[in-house]
């Protein structure tokens, strides 16, 4: 009996596991589709790509957030100045501090999002607090394709 009950909670635990589902973000390379990473978002479910502008050479941030039919959405951007290809406003309010200039409540749905990789520009990819430095391990040149998945935590081990 007492096996028959621990078959059973082990069964109930399983599909549990694999029922309940979290939103990763999910990088693939744009042009193979190949997997190449993905990150569980927490509870915010945002993140950041940080990169430093080619012309300006200073630091921009663009922060996403996803939206409740899981699509990527341009919340955000920090840049430190003005330059080559700055728009001289987006969103809905503009605001400075700590000497970076901020567009907010951009709220541009981004489908497709991708970033050219670069280890000039170091592009960084920040999920709470986290920073994954994709210019690291991430060939020079490589496009790639940032997507929301809802995956059961079981099956994000597989893939």
């Amino acid at each position: 009996m007492k096996r028959i009950v621990l078959i059973l909670i082990m069964c109930f635990v399983a599909i549990t596991a694999y029922s309940i589902e979290d939103t990763y973000l999910v990088l693939y390379d744009s042009e193979s589709h190949i997997h190449l990473a993905q990150y569980e978002l927490g509870p915010s479910k945002s993140f950041t790509m940080r990169w430093i502008h080619s012309v300006e050479l200073e630091p921009w941030e663009e922060i996403f957030k996803v939206d409740s039919d899981f699509q990527i959405v341009l919340d955000s951007t920090r840049f430190k100045a003005f330059g080559a290809g700055v728009p001289d406003s987006a969103g809905k309010r503009v605001e400075t501090s700590d000497g970076y200039i901020s567009f907010l409540e951009i709220n541009q749905p981004m489908d497709p999002l991708i970033y050219g990789i670069s280890p000039i520009a170091k592009h960084t990819l920040i999920i709470e607090n986290l920073e994954y430095p994709l210019h690291e391990w991430i060939a020079s040149d490589t496009g790639v394709l940032l997507q929301i998945e809802r995956k059961s935590k079981l099956r994000s081990l597989i893939n």
